[in-house]
């Protein structure tokens, strides 16, 4: 484990800091929009799924009604890629789905029994009802659709489906989205990730090693894993040796080369957790650690393998802030949402503080394109402000109603 001095991290590796006038926790901007509803998911791809006793509605950045309460019945994910899966219920218990675009449009009808998120290659799974003969029997169809709703047959049903690629891992070896296989495969394995996917086969010893392969089926890094691997996000994957002698966990490379070994080896750190997999490194190239300060912090690490005290990084970024310990919640391509001394809080990976720490009661990571991020704070007369804040920590989009706004 290596160790930079913070002052080379903070004049060498970031841009100059940009300083937030904060406001007090609760504060309502002058110009603030008041919408109607109960509860408030966060915002993804600048629109929110807001909810109204059993009724859902979509608001944009601004608090405009994309979707208005009682269109559909229920809009289970929001706007993934662009797309928002709406259900509509037909004859009092058929759930059937389709899609609506950033317009409000329906362009995708809501006629399939069970379906997925568009991904980012702009397909969706879905199933719905077909005639399978003539007598007019009636039986659940699989399909791959894109975004104007052209559907193609597929093996694959939506449930199945894990990932983004134009070729999956399965059970009987890589296959397309229709689920034709194009290379035979033996042993468990996961989807693809970053071009790459973990399998598993027994060796001639009979014993059980996980390597990585393309989507054409070519070993690209060798079967020699004892225990089964995480998926490669950021250019990493986390890896477990077989004895913790040398190192508790690392990660390797896409060429296979352990490239990070973490272990709690000295008076510095301590064992935290044994979640492995569960700590990938994020798009913008940090990991939480599963090695902890023995002073109870946490650890953020960079794909070179450094690692930042986020305690003693928060201090030193931001001098007048008086957080003695923060423990990191969360950590998103951007941000990260941390709990400290004075409550709870959002800095950038580089320790620069977004959203000043207080008693929040709910907190969401800032959407990119919104500017955006949920939050419910308890004020006066115990009162609560539930919403929308942006990095000033102002509320501007803020609920209208219970709060006695």
């Amino acid at each position: 484990m290596k160790q930079k001095h913070f002052i080379f991290l903070i004049f060498c590796a970031l841009s100059p800091c940009i300083l937030h006038a904060q406001t007090g926790p609760g504060t309502i901007h002058a110009e603030a929009i008041k919408v109607e509803f109960d509860e408030c998911q966060p915002f993804k791809e600048g629109f929110a799924v807001i909810q109204k006793g059993t009724a859902f509605a979509v608001i944009d950045y601004s608090g405009r009604f994309v979707i208005p309460y009682g269109k559909y019945n229920n809009i289970p994910d929001g706007f993934v890629n662009g797309y928002c899966m709406v259900v509509v219920v037909k004859d009092g218990f058929k759930q059937l789905y389709g899609y609506v675009d950033q317009m409000g449009t329906l362009v995708i009808p809501c006629i399939y029994s069970s379906a997925s998120s568009f991904d980012s290659d702009g397909f969706a799974y879905v199933s719905k009802l077909v005639q399978l003969d003539k007598s007019g029997l009636e039986g659940s169809a699989d399909f791959v659709i894109d975004k104007k709703g052209k559907e193609t047959k597929t093996t694959l049903s939506a449930p199945y489906y894990v990932g983004s690629s134009a070729r999956l891992l399965t059970k009987n070896g890589i296959v397309d989205r229709s689920g034709k296989i194009l290379v035979s495969t033996k042993g468990g394995g996961h989807p693809f990730s970053e071009g790459l996917a973990a399998v598993s086969k027994t060796n001639e010893f009979g014993e059980v090693k996980w390597g990585f392969i393309d989507t054409n089926g070519n070993t690209v890094i060798p079967f020699q894993f004892s225990n089964e691997p995480g998926d490669f996000s950021g250019g990493r994957a986390v890896i477990i040796p077989p004895t913790p002698d040398e190192f508790d966990y690392g990660f390797i490379d896409k060429k296979g080369n352990v490239v990070i070994k973490i272990k709690a080896d000295n008076k510095n750190y301590t064992y935290k957790n044994n979640m492995y997999r569960q700590y990938p490194f994020s798009k913008s190239g940090w990991a939480i650690s599963c090695i902890g300060m023995k002073n109870g912090g946490d650890i953020l690490i960079d794909t070179a393998g450094t690692f930042y005290d986020f305690t003693k990084l928060l201090k030193l970024v931001n001098p007048k802030a008086t957080i003695t310990k923060a423990t990191i919640l969360s950590i998103n391509e951007f941000d990260v949402m941390f709990n400290s001394n004075e409550g709870t809080g959002i800095a950038s990976v580089y320790g620069e503080i977004i959203l000043h720490p207080a008693s929040y009661l709910k907190l969401g990571h800032f959407d990119t394109m919104s500017g955006l991020a949920r939050a419910q704070v308890q004020v006066k007369n115990s009162k609560q402000v539930k919403g929308y804040v942006n990095a000033n920590g102002e509320f501007l989009i803020v609920q209208k109603g219970p709060s006695g706004l």
